[in-house]
């Protein structure tokens, strides 16, 4: 099958061969689409990853000793209904005990340097949660999801309403807990991705949830990866290898890619492209002829996902073990004067402990302060949080983190987004459409995958595992090799 075109050793282009199946984009799409296609017979193909490292989004990186994942973290759904948490358990991947994220229940501390009190704070950790699940959705606030409207605000509105109406407001300050739940919209929006502004909520509310807690993997999900990679074998995968353009006829595909200055071409029968949101609707790599205007209106769309994930190193600590989750109540008022000024330390509401490191925390900043925080030297964000821990905490010796650890995914220009979540326009049969191979099912020449492409399970790891699984399906029940 393999088959040997003509060779131009020149500038335009080299070596040009014939695969069934050409992969591109090495994350968890593309190393669970080839380890499909292997698993059923099918070893013709190759996969094209533009960096020198596989896994995409999930990068675990090794620094001063500590495994640090700079992307995704969790396997999100710790339970046999999950594709990724039964690969991880049956790879032994796991360790003896499943351990599990616990969700942060943080101390908030207030700009004029007060702590908020007991009472206030189980009031608004017990509003949030109902905020979180639905619960508080009542009819007008499910009339402001429906037209869009800001129904956080009208959420915050009620709650506040009712500790005024209630018989033991006395012993609540109502203004400090109002300024955290309007910070607490922030959560939400590190959550989803997105400004909630920018976001389809009442789509997001319909998606399942699988049970089983965010599930840890002790060695990162690097572990994850190099199991993949080694299912698929070293020789079916090409590092370094950037595509520019693919071009499809009635038979075939043909990939142009730079492969470290050197330009070559590949071409293929059938095409799994697993390149993200964020660069698809940059159309950094040129497709010929397009992908149809409804693909291409649905892939604008969607957001392509803006959130800041920043470890902060400490050489001493100002926290013990399980109590080093903090939260900033910003007022509205602030907020809003720090979007004015674009001031990135109002759009910081979170920072928190993660399992098996003790002079670390995880540093939160999603929307346009994302994209702020994402074009900053690492020196000035160190100069914000060490003022924000000092001016909320009130103490002016309190330990600041001498370094950050960070992958700038808004301005990498391989991702240009974190993780998806749907737009004020989109619909749920979009996700569907997205993953129709082009030009017909019966003809499936381009198919695309990758953790916006799948419609029950989008902005996961696991809908990324299953995308490239289910698009690697369709190749394989059109050549006949699917059992």
């Amino acid at each position: 099958l393999l088959q040997e075109f003509s060779t131009k050793m020149d500038n335009v282009e080299v070596a040009c061969c014939m695969f069934e199946v050409v992969i591109i984009g090495g994350g968890i799409s593309g190393l669970s689409a080839a380890s499909r296609l292997m698993s059923h017979g099918m070893e013709n193909f190759t996969l094209l990853e533009a960096r020198d490292r596989l896994g995409g989004r999930m990068y675990t990186r090794s620094v001063d000793g500590l495994n640090l994942d700079l992307g995704a973290q969790w396997i999100h759904g710790g339970s046999a209904g999950n594709t990724l948490f039964n690969y991880a358990a049956k790879k032994k991947l796991l360790g003896d005990n499943v351990l599990r994220q616990e969700d942060p229940q943080p101390t908030y501390l207030l700009s004029d340097s007060r702590s908020m009190s007991t009472a206030d704070l189980e009031k608004v950790w017990e509003l949030y949660e109902g905020f979180e699940d639905g619960s508080a959705f009542s009819p007008k606030v499910l009339q402001g999801v429906l037209q869009g409207g800001n129904f956080y605000d009208l959420m915050v509105e009620e709650a506040i309403e009712n500790i005024n109406n209630s018989e033991d407001s006395f012993l609540h300050n109502v203004e400090d807990i109002k300024n955290a739940l309007d910070s607490s919209r922030i959560f939400l929006e590190i959550l989803n991705g997105e400004e909630l502004k920018k976001t389809n909520f009442e789509l997001i509310d319909e998606l399942p949830e699988i049970p089983g807690g965010d599930v840890i993997l002790p060695m990162g999900t690097r572990s994850i990866i190099d199991e993949l990679a080694y299912d698929v074998g070293l020789n079916k995968l090409e590092l370094g290898a950037k595509v520019e353009k693919i071009e499809l006829d009635d038979d075939y595909v043909t990939v142009s890619y730079d492969d470290g200055g050197m330009k070559k071409k590949v071409t293929t029968k059938h095409v799994i492209s697993t390149l993200p949101l964020g660069v698809l609707q940059k159309k950094s790599v040129e497709i010929i002829p397009g992908l149809g205007d409804e693909k291409e209106t649905i892939i604008q769309n969607l957001n392509a996902g803006r959130v800041s994930k920043i470890f902060l190193i400490f050489n001493e600590t100002f926290w013990i073990k399980g109590e080093g989750n903090v939260a900033f109540a910003h007022s509205a008022e602030e907020m809003e004067e720090g979007r004015k000024n674009k001031d990135w330390r109002t759009s910081v509401l979170l920072i928190h402990e993660f399992h098996g490191v003790d002079n670390a925390l995880i540093m939160w900043v999603p929307g346009d302060a994302a994209e702020i925080v994402d074009n900053l030297d690492d020196d000035e964000i160190l100069k914000g949080i060490a003022e924000m821990l000092r001016q909320f905490s009130g103490d002016p010796e309190i330990p600041v983190p001498y370094k950050i650890v960070r992958n700038t995914w808004t301005k990498d220009p391989l991702a240009l987004g974190t993780y998806t979540s749907p737009g004020l326009n989109t619909q749920f049969q979009d996700y569907i459409e997205l993953s129709k191979p082009i030009p017909t099912a019966e003809n499936p020449r381009l198919l695309l995958a990758g953790e916006h492409a799948h419609h029950l399970h989008s902005a996961t790891m696991h809908g990324a595992r299953l995308s490239g699984i289910e698009q690697a399906d369709k190749i394989l029940d059109f050549l006949g090799n699917l059992n």
